[in-house]
């Protein structure tokens, strides 16, 4: 059994570099972040992942990603799921989901992934951020993945006519939220933790 200190490492080892964090290990840390009297609190245990085509020679449509984060936000109304104890597993999937949009980008068309990444960065602020207790920074691991794909996707399509409507809807969310201005630059920066 691993001490208290290298627990602590190891934790910190995700939160220093996200994109590297191994998914199953953000799923349990709140195991390790609770006081130890809340440690034992039982909730719901949710699936690692929703429902999603992994298949990377099949284009990824928008329907099915929207299928997917409904799924997710249906995760949330189950009797025992809870804010704080499911955020890490909550944080997973949504990186595992993350993880298969990026690996489905190069079969999938510049407009629909750009239009995709940008319904990810609106429920990000309007689910995921108020469905989840991110008190212990958890929330690092989603936008983080955002970043990178969203960079990826600036880097490969520099000019595309889709930013402008990607800007549009996550500016809408930036108002939403509250958090000021967002567009395609400040969310590719977000996979360095430029939040």
């Amino acid at each position: 059994m691993a001490s208290t200190a290298d627990i602590r490492r190891e934790i910190e080892g995700l939160f220093k570099y996200p994109l590297e964090a191994d998914v199953n290990k953000i799923r349990i840390i709140v195991n390790y972040t609770a006081l130890p009297s809340k440690r034992l609190a039982t909730h719901a245990r949710l699936p690692n992942c929703p429902k999603i085509n992994t298949d990377t020679k099949k284009p990824l449509k928008i329907k099915e990603v929207q299928s997917a984060l409904k799924e997710m936000k249906k995760w949330s109304k189950r009797v025992r799921y809870d804010s704080y104890f499911c955020a890490g597993e909550m944080a997973a999937a949504f990186c595992e989901l993350l993880d298969v949009i990026e690996t489905r980008l190069s079969s999938s068309s510049p407009d629909e992934t750009i239009d995709i990444m940008a319904c990810c960065v609106d429920w990000y602020y309007r689910q995921f951020s108020q469905i989840v207790d991110g008190s212990d920074g958890i929330w690092i691991f989603p936008i983080t993945r955002i970043g990178k794909i969203v960079a990826q996707l600036k880097c490969n399509y520099p000019s595309h006519s889709a930013w402008s409507e990607f800007n549009e809807v996550v500016g809408d969310a930036a108002t939403w939220w509250g958090v000021g201005h967002l567009d395609v630059e400040v969310i590719a920066g977000w996979k360095d933790g430029h939040f």
